[in-house]
């Protein structure tokens, strides 16, 4: 199976690892999760195909709050808050929110549906039905992908279970994660991995890139549905483990309290 493998390419030096202010104090992403030497490729080559920088380049305090309400309401009602409801726990008028939606569209931090007028998702959460489901606590919430499912947890620093489905068999794979996100405690099948694929189109990750971040039951379903679905696509195979310090390293900061 052909992959993107850079671990002998592999930058050691913390100087040489890009990182961003998001608030003060915090970080992103967060470095000091990664472990692998596959994680650190995979997250640098998903940084690239993302232009990772239109995040948080010049984000102004607003961007930031209003994503941080979001993303907090999110996990109190299962998908993203009205307009009128955003706009009334932000403190500003809807014309006001809606104008910083529209920016934090461009940075391709938030998601609408295909008629543009409605707010349908902020990553890692979208309202449309997925094969990953995340459960806090009895409350469930699809995620964009498997990376966002994996990392939701030290997102909100709380432990999750993630129920999804191998991309190819359609198989039930699910993963306990404790420890307020930080801790693999378990997963099924014992052979699951995790394709994050490396494909960006049209300003939005949600209909491009996490379309091939997927977990698969075994590597054989793996190369599988590569060779049938997407041979010319680049990735990465990632372990269990390697794939939640992924997810770890991105959604880690994103609620993080200023210090």
């Amino acid at each position: 199976m052909a992959t993107v493998d850079r671990s002998n390419e592999i930058r050691t030096r913390a100087a040489d690892r890009p990182t961003w202010a998001i608030r003060p104090g915090v970080r992103f992403p967060d470095w000091s999760v990664i472990h692998s030497p596959k994680a650190e490729g995979a997250l640098g080559d998903i940084f690239a195909v993302l232009k990772i920088e239109r995040w948080w380049d010049n984000v102004s305090d607003i961007e930031d709050r209003l994503r941080c309400i979001l993303l907090q309401d999110y996990v109190r009602h299962g998908r993203a808050p009205t307009l009128p409801a955003l706009a009334a726990m932000a403190g500003i008028s809807e014309e006001r929110a809606r104008e910083v939606l529209a920016q934090l569209r461009e940075r391709d931090l938030v998601v609408f549906d295909a008629e543009q007028d409605r707010l349908s998702g902020a990553y890692p959460f979208t309202d449309c039905d997925t094969e990953h489901r995340v459960l806090f606590d009895g409350l469930s919430v699809n995620a964009m992908c498997a990376i966002d499912a994996l990392g939701a947890g030290a997102m909100y620093e709380r432990d999750i279970v993630v129920h999804s489905r191998c991309r190819a068999c359609d198989r039930s794979i699910s993963v306990e994660i404790q420890a307020h996100g930080t801790a693999l405690a378990s997963y099924s099948p014992q052979r699951a991995v995790v394709w994050t694929g490396l494909r960006y189109a049209d300003n939005c990750a949600a209909s491009s890139l996490c379309t091939v971040m997927a977990f698969f039951c075994s590597d054989e379903h793996l190369e599988e549905w590569r060779t049938a679905n997407h041979p010319d696509i680049q990735g990465h195979r990632l372990s269990m483990e390697e794939a939640h310090e992924l997810g770890m390293a991105i959604f880690g900061p994103m609620l993080r309290a200023a210090s």
